[in-house]
């Protein structure tokens, strides 16, 4: 004897939330702090970017771990734009930074692509003369990929997929529902069946 629909349909729905927190989980290990590329400081490059947001880092050879944190040089300064173009606004953030690969990068800002093609990176600093491998990159961090897969989730829990799941899950416990007020009914004898004699 198999388990009940309701029992199966809560079981695959605890697949599918395990699975939808595993995809979001990930995304830690996932962030790509040069992804889309590497400029040393101080330099320039033309890199190709995709449309959407792109994170700032500011990134050295070196890995700190726990022991420390990585300041970017106090006059460090960042300039993109198309090439061709006017200079993309860069918004200046921190507080994200990732440790591997023998090396530390930090945040220190993004932008918002609109149109894929080559742009033209480049940077300054006087400071960072003495730095280990000092160099901007352009990627995503952990945290923002985080963010991007868990915003994907919610549209697919609340969009037409979710709909059609919630669906399904509403009529099985409908007829699940039918089937146990049949089962306190008991069984229906036909007419004429189990009279008493006179």
């Amino acid at each position: 004897m198999g388990l009940p629909r309701p029992v199966l349909a809560a079981i695959a729905v605890g697949v599918v939330l395990v699975g939808l927190g595993v995809y979001i989980g990930l995304a830690f290990l996932g962030g790509d702090t040069d992804r889309d590329g590497r400029v040393p400081v101080p330099g320039s490059a033309v890199l190709e970017l995709e449309p959407g947001e792109v994170d700032l880092f500011y990134a050295e050879d070196i890995d700190l771990g726990d022991t420390g944190s990585l300041s970017p040089p106090r006059d460090l300064a960042v300039r993109v734009a198309a090439v061709g173009g006017a200079p993309l606004e860069i918004r200046l953030r921190s507080g994200q930074e990732v440790s591997g690969g023998g090396g530390t990068a930090t945040l220190i800002g993004s932008i918002d692509v609109v149109d894929a093609g080559p742009y033209e990176v480049a940077t300054q600093s006087a400071g960072a003369a003495s730095r280990p491998v000092p160099e901007v990159t352009l990627g995503v961090s952990p945290f923002d990929l985080i963010g991007d897969r868990l915003g994907e989730v919610l549209d697919l829990i609340f969009g037409p997929a979710g709909l059609i799941v919630l669906i399904v899950l509403l009529l099985l416990g409908a007829v699940a529902l039918v089937r146990a007020r049949s089962s306190e009914r008991g069984p229906t004898l036909p007419p004429g069946y189990g009279g008493s004699a006179e």
